[in-house]
């Protein structure tokens, strides 16, 4: 009786054992599947709308040729945890410019048809390599197209980690369980099945994800080894679970920095207004981050002080009241970056040497400053602040900074425009007047240039006596003919009698014809002014030649006078050396 005591003990405690370690290794597999999935779906999202905003900000650099500017944006991206490759390729499927890490192995696979296909869908296209991922996207605006982005995702890498950290955990885990049940059921001494049972229903629930199911304390010698090895397998599933937990937090929070970073990049290519531009961008840090306050400072070149333009957070509206402002290289930490162009984190403000407080900072315990630079151009300042110590780790670094890089091409961008828009403007204003001076002049010699028309024919209005003084009582229509703005002289259309009043139709079609009419105009005395400045050009140089014909004074000033007055018309032309002496110059 007692040795089959201490075979059912043995069997009852290898079948808990299998029981026990199935359902943990159920459960693990079924979690590093749920998490790699979730993780694996949540990077392609962010980076889909990561390439979709990213491949409009390579527009301006790719039409402008900027390689420069398109190689430092393409090692943005390899610097990222999973992109292994970033390339920037032509209409034709040329590489433009090509950043890529030892990983991506897979280059001789893409074939240029991916690349004609995101160019005629006008869409991402993208495609699987092994464990690698492509996205391929077009560089355009509207119609217009110059290129593809392509990025390759390493897929491996976070999944690989998990499912490493996973097994070897449950290896140690289902080992530790197997060899601690195999020893204790060699060393019972008499049967424990209901002790046990309790144990099975434990280990049971746990085994259904309860992971905070207590193991029952049982009072006797035997199962103790059992009850210890339990709660070992269910303080590390625990803490394998809360791991998972972790990483999944990580990747969640890095899949909402992508995504706050591709909204903020796409309005920020959207806008070409400054205010608006950097309004937004701090909104939205605001809105996608936990950060306490945060702000943006630009750089005035005049006076080298760097003013906050736009903040968002707790007690902000003062500071933005009051113009607040640092000045560089001199004063807190926005000074100190603003004079050496690099980031700056303060773990601590309170032990941090260059930390300046202002009239809200009270609740601040860490700062992060950013620089706004591009092409070489320092714009200004990112300031984020925290409420809590060391709340920024390298990760929320490097992010940062990549939304302070487009935030920066942004601002430049938009600065760019704002200028051309006021020397188009310029030129258009001057081009403007001087048009208007001409026609002026033109009309001021040239009197009653125009030509009347009617049943009987086309003639000048200088050959007519009176002028439409017959069509007096006809349906007029007066339409002023100007140039850039200038009226320069009218339209008059009668209708026939009885022809009714103008039609709305037919006024909107007469004042089309007369917008044509001003281009024509325009043009035409354009070319004359070409052609006049064409033979005066001409008669100079042909003068110019005569007189230097001969080397003689005398025949040189005889020539000068001649050809001068025979080419400018003039009644009379006088031309004498000599001193004159103060009475003749008076």
């Amino acid at each position: 009786m007692k040795k089959r005591r201490l075979s059912l003990t043995i069997v009852f405690t290898v079948a808990i054992s299998i029981i026990v370690t199935a359902a943990a290794a159920a459960f693990l597999i079924s979690n590093i599947r749920t998490v790699t999935r979730a993780g694996r779906n949540q990077l392609i999202a962010g980076n889909r709308a990561m390439l979709s905003v990213s491949t409009r900000l390579m527009f301006n650099a790719l039409y402008e040729s900027d390689v420069w500017t398109i190689n430092n944006m393409l090692d943005e991206f390899t610097g990222e945890e999973n992109i292994i490759h970033a390339a920037v390729r032509d209409i034709d499927g040329n590489i433009v410019a090509e950043s890529t890490t030892e990983e991506w192995t897979s280059g001789k696979l893409i074939a240029q048809g991916l690349v004609f296909r995101a160019l005629a869908q006008g869409t991402i296209i993208q495609h699987e390599i092994d464990d690698q991922f492509l996205l391929i996207g077009p560089i355009s605006i509207g119609p217009e197209q110059l290129g593809t982005l392509e990025l390759a995702f390493d897929m491996s890498k976070f999944q690989s980690s998990l499912i490493r950290s996973s097994i070897f955990t449950a290896l140690i885990t289902i080992t530790f369980l197997g060899v601690a049940v195999f020893v204790s059921s060699l060393v019972f001494r008499r049967f424990i099945l209901g002790p046990i049972n309790a144990l099975v229903l434990a280990a049971d629930d746990i085994g259904h994800g309860n992971l905070d199911t207590k193991i029952p304390e049982i009072n006797l010698e035997e199962p103790t080894v059992l009850t210890s090895a339990l709660e070992n397998m269910r303080s590390n599933l625990q803490n394998l679970y809360q791991d998972l937990e972790t990483q999944v937090k990580n990747l969640e929070r890095r899949a909402k920095y992508q995504e706050a970073t591709a909204l903020i990049a796409r309005d920020a290519a959207a806008s070409t207004d400054i205010d608006e531009l950097i309004s937004s961008a701090i909104n939205l840090i605001g809105e996608r981050f936990d950060f306490y306050r945060q702000g943006i400072f630009l750089l005035n070149p005049d006076d080298d002080w760097v003013v906050l333009h736009s903040a968002s957070g707790a007690d902000v509206e003062q500071l933005l009241e009051d113009d607040y402002k640092l000045r560089a290289g001199q004063e807190g930490i926005v000074g100190h970056v603003s004079a050496t162009g690099e980031a700056y984190v303060a773990q601590n403000v309170e032990e941090d040497p260059i930390f300046v407080p202002d009239a809200g900072s009270k609740e601040i315990c860490s700062e992060l400053a950013l620089p706004l630079q591009t092409r070489g151009e320092f714009i200004g300042v990112l300031s984020v602040q925290s409420q809590q110590l060391d709340a920024f780790r390298e990760e929320d670094v490097a992010v940062l900074q990549t939304l302070a890089d487009l935030i920066a091409v942004a601002i430049s961008n938009a600065r760019l425009l704002r200028q051309t828009q006021d020397n188009l403007e310029a030129i258009s204003r001057a081009y403007g007047e001087l048009s208007r001076e001409t026609w002026t002049e033109m009309l001021r010699v040239q009197q009653n240039i125009g030509y009347y028309s009617d049943v009987d024919g086309v003639m000048p209005l200088i050959e007519i006596d009176q002028n439409l003084e017959g069509n007096s009582d006809l349906p007029l229509l007066e339409i002023p003919v100007s140039v850039r703005g200038h009226i320069i002289g009218t339209i008059q259309a009668h209708k026939y009698d009885g022809g009714g009043d103008w039609t709305e139709e037919e006024t909107l079609l007469l004042n089309s014809m007369a917008e044509q009419l001003n281009l024509a105009l325009e043009s035409a005395r354009l070319f004359e002014d070409t052609q006049r400045r064409a033979i005066q050009e001409q008669m100079t140089s042909e003068i110019t030649a005569r007189m230097r014909e001969t080397l003689d004074i005398e025949t040189v000033l005889e020539t000068t006078a001649r050809e001068i007055g025979t080419a400018m018309n003039l009644a009379a032309f006088e031309i004498q050396l000599g001193t004159p002496n103060e009475e003749e110059t008076e």
